[in-house]
Formats: C-alpha cells, sequence, structure tokens
C-alpha cells in the first residue's frame, strides 16, 4: 500500500490540475477572443449607409455643372439653368428653409438633412422653396427623395450660378464639403 499512494497522490494531483486548469485556459482564451473582435470592430469603416444623389435638378445641370469657387474657397456645384426649373431632393431628409442676402440681392436656402448618413445637402439659389407643410400635409419635414422642393426663377449675380448645391459629410457646421463633380449624381 505504501507503494500505491505516490501514484494516486500523482493521479489526484494532475486531476486538480486538468479540472482547474482547463476552465482557466478556456477563459483566458474567451477573454482574449472577445478583445480582438472588439479592437476589429473599432478599427471597422461604418459603410452602413452608402450615398447615391439623385440629381437636385434637370440633368443637363448635372451633365454640364461645374464646381464653384470664391476667393480659391471650393463652396459647390453649380451651373445655370431656365427660369421656372424645378429643384428636387437629392436624398431622403429633413428639409428648413431660409432667405438670406448674398451681396445685394436675396436668395433662398434649401438645407436637406440625413442624420442616419450624417449628411447634409445645401441648396442655394434665386428663386422660391416650397412649402414643407404643403408638401408633407402635416409639420412633418421628412422629404423623400426626388420631391420637387423649389422652383429657380433665375441666375445669382454673386455666384453666377441659378443653383449652388452643397454637400457636407458629418457635423453641418463644422463637417467637411465633399467634392462633387458631374459622376456624383444618377
Amino acid at each position: 500500500m505504501v507503494n500505491l499512494m505516490p501514484k494516486n497522490r500523482s493521479l489526484l494531483i494532475l486531476i486538480l490540475i486538468l479540472i482547474i486548469g482547463v476552465p482557466l485556459l478556456a477563459l483566458g482564451f474567451n477573454l482574449l477572443n472577445s478583445m480582438t473582435k472588439q479592437e476589429i470592430s473599432q478599427q471597422a469603416p461604418d459603410n452602413t449607409f452608402q450615398l447615391a444623389l439623385y440629381c437636385p435638378t434637370i440633368d443637363e445641370f448635372c451633365d454640364k455643372g461645374q464646381i464653384v469657387t470664391k476667393d480659391n474657397i471650393y463652396l459647390g456645384f453649380g451651373g445655370s439653368v431656365p427660369a421656372n426649373t424645378p429643384i428636387k431632393a437629392s436624398f431622403n431628409g429633413k428639409m428648413t428653409t431660409s432667405i438670406i442676402n448674398l451681396g445685394s440681392e436675396q436668395v433662398s436656402v434649401i438645407y436637406l438633412d440625413n442624420e442616419e448618413g450624417k449628411i447634409r445637402a445645401i441648396y442655394t439659389f434665386k428663386g422660391q422653396a416650397a412649402d414643407v407643410a404643403q408638401l408633407t400635409g402635416s409639420q412633418d419635414t421628412y422629404i423623400k427623395v426626388g420631391t420637387e422642393i423649389g422652383k429657380i426663377t433665375g441666375n445669382m449675380t454673386t455666384y453666377n450660378t441659378s443653383l449652388l448645391f452643397t454637400l457636407i459629410k458629418g457635423d453641418p457646421q463644422t463637417g467637411e464639403k465633399l467634392l462633387l463633380d458631374p459622376k456624383s449624381f444618377y
């Protein structure tokens, strides 16, 4: 019996190591695996919202428009179109309007914000913005892509264009102005 005790003791120690060690090893592996997944998810870009811009007015504007700058600062995409040309929502979003003085002329400004995509379109033009309540039939300001949201009545002398279309990604006040060209629209 004296010879069997050391064998039982080493077997008992091996069993204890397996009982305690295997769960600790599994716990460590799960912790390491979850940390790796968290690091990967923090590094992956958010591509859930993809932007496709509907032309904000007639095709001629989107096909032949140009980059508009003032004092070497990019302002947006612009072009001239005939009077009474409609302006359309380039994507789904909430619409607000204002009238501002631009030099010696008054112009209309339409802001279209898509909170999901963190994107804002700014339509600056000489003309009339649509009444949001009439468009939606309520006080809701949510407009669907392609909805007529205004009408151009002529050229703005300040920019020598009928419509200046600016797109901002991120915060409307501090976000990045996106460079647009004819390929930006469908």
